[in-house]
């Protein structure tokens, strides 16, 4: 991975230089004294992740984050807590607050590396499948496994991952989605929902009915290939 740090202090920037430079998995690291910079960095040597920090002159962080498109994972660390709630609204992988230690500094690179492997891991190819993904509560990404999923649902840009009696936030599409689910354990039934196979209880007609009780529309194009995953077991 190659990354970036984003810091107008030169003691935290050369902190987190160091610790990068520690992890086998960072093969590079760039570094911007502010918002300009990086912004030049970015345009041209397109890192992989960034650790970007908030109150800085000129472009803060946080506007930052919203003038890039697209936009990498972010590790935010600021010396204040009081930017989380808008730093997860704008989708960062993780929030440190300074000082920061090397084991939880590793901890959020390791949340930066399930998120790549998440967005750009080998569509297509069995061994991408995924056995967890990353979803929003709060202020906060939880780790959920997808064995306790019983369908997704697409919201507008995002997906609603369904989980008992909870619905959580996935920054993603419902294609995306589908290309790296693991293809013996989820079907895609509609345009709008993906379900667990193991979470299926009945078909009525166009109607998928999940063990929960949750009815779903099956779409007219997907009813086929529904039917055939489910002759297949």
């Amino acid at each position: 991975m190659h990354s970036l740090v984003v810091d107008d202090d030169p003691v935290s920037c050369a902190l987190m230089r160091h610790y990068l430079e520690s992890v086998p998995a960072v093969l590079s690291v760039a570094t911007a004294r502010n918002g300009q910079e990086a912004t030049e960095e970015i345009a041209r040597k397109t890192p992989d992740f960034l650790v970007l920090d908030i109150e800085m002159p000129g472009i803060s962080g946080l506007d930052l984050l919203s003038l890039i498109s697209p936009r990498p994972p972010v590790i935010v660390v600021s010396g204040s807590s009081g930017y989380a709630a808008r730093a997860f609204d704008l989708d960062v992988a993780d929030y440190v607050v300074k000082p920061v230690s090397m084991s939880r500094f590793c901890k959020a690179i390791d949340r930066v590396q399930r998120r790549l492997q998440f967005e750009h891991g080998a569509t297509g190819s069995s061994n991408a499948a995924i056995e967890d993904v990353f979803v929003r509560e709060g202020g906060k990404l939880v780790r959920i496994a997808l064995s306790d999923v019983s369908n997704f649902e697409a919201q507008g840009d995002y997906v609603l991952s369904h989980i008992g009696d909870r619905s959580l936030m996935l920054h993603t599409t419902m294609k995306a989605l589908m290309e790296r689910l693991p293809s013996h354990q989820f079907v895609r039934i509609h345009r709008s929902h993906i379900v667990s196979i193991r979470a299926i209880a009945d078909i009525e007609d166009m109607s998928l009915v999940l063990r929960n009780g949750t009815v779903l529309p099956i779409g007219q194009s997907y009813r086929q290939a529904l039917l055939k995953v489910l002759y297949t077991l």
